[in-house]
């Protein structure tokens, strides 16, 4: 196993290695920013969970790649933060944003951004208070306990509206600056007559 590993990294070509590291780099970089914000005091419901998945999904050319990045982001902040009943329930729902926001990240538009964060604030709203309602103690297993838990989570959904839409704005914003200006770096070196 480890002499085939060794043997498939001699195959890598330089460019093919830049890509790794520079991937590497990008996902330790989100790993870090989701798990600063989720342990730093904040407005609940308020972080960069949703925005660093979804840009996760426009920065990386392997579809896992994202899965496992935000995978990795709260595994780390809830064994900082503490498991609860409903941290399968959070992962879950993460991974359907993801499924279910793929092709429009990958097809960027400001648009298509904004319906992204408004369907992940909607899809996180909806699949983690049906966990909490069926896991939780708190409210009755019937209609009446449902529309309670439902009720009462709606000030957070509005945090998190909030909060995804500024995450995800800042962050899809940051780095659309810096592909602009690389790209523009890029073509000033290309071009022979600045030579």
């Amino acid at each position: 196993m480890k002499n085939t590993v060794k043997a498939k990294l001699k195959n890598l070509s330089l460019k093919n290695k830049n890509e790794i590291l520079i991937e590497t780099g990008i996902a330790f970089v989100l790993i870090t920013i989701c798990v600063v914000s989720r342990l730093m005091p904040h407005i609940p419901n308020v972080t960069a969970l949703a925005a660093t998945a979804l840009l996760g999904v426009r920065l990386f050319r392997q579809t896992w790649v994202p899965f496992v990045v935000t995978l990795v982001a709260l595994l780390i902040s809830d064994a900082w933060i503490g498991f609860h009943s409903t941290s399968a329930v959070v992962y879950g729902a993460m991974g359907i944003i993801l499924l279910m926001n793929f092709r429009r990240v990958k097809k960027f538009s400001w648009q298509s951004l904004a319906v992204s964060s408004f369907s992940a604030s909607t899809w996180f709203f909806i699949i983690t208070n049906l966990g909490v309602w069926y896991y939780d103690e708190m409210y009755e297993k019937s209609l009446q306990g449902l529309i309670n838990c439902f009720t009462l989570a709606i000030p957070f959904y509005w945090t998190q509206m909030a909060g995804d839409f500024l995450y995800i704005f800042s962050l899809f914003g940051i780095f659309e600056a810096i592909r602009s200006m690389m790209q523009s770096r890029t073509d000033i070196e290309a071009d022979p007559e600045n030579s």
